[in-house]
């Protein structure tokens, strides 16, 4: 399959969210271009999952609720070769500067 050529240049802030008051979320920014060379998409690692499940005062992981929240900022700034499709009856420019916040 030809996928062509593409790009996306974009920035984003990556956070696991604090579960606790007064405490900071664990955070990551990313500003790059991806594109149809590359089969790298971010992070090799964020946090590994035993330091997630076991983190002190259970800042990142809710034992109680049984609950993690990851949340995601991304600003797309420029795309090449980027076939544009309606989702959700919106233009792919609605989801420009978009924010998303998943509790797990």
């Amino acid at each position: 399959m030809n996928v062509g050529n593409w790009s996306c240049k974009c920035s984003a802030n990556l956070r696991i969210v604090s579960q606790k008051n007064g405490t900071e979320d664990l955070t990551k920014n990313i500003d790059r271009v991806f594109n149809n060379k590359e089969n790298s998409w971010g992070f090799k690692n964020f946090i590994t999952f035993t330091d997630l499940m076991t983190n002190s005062d259970e800042e990142l992981y809710d034992s109680e609720e049984a609950k993690v929240t990851l949340a995601i900022d991304l600003t797309v700034k420029e795309e090449r070769g980027i076939k544009r499709k309606l989702t959700m009856n919106k233009p792919i420019q609605s989801l420009i500067n978009h924010s998303v916040e998943l509790t797990i």
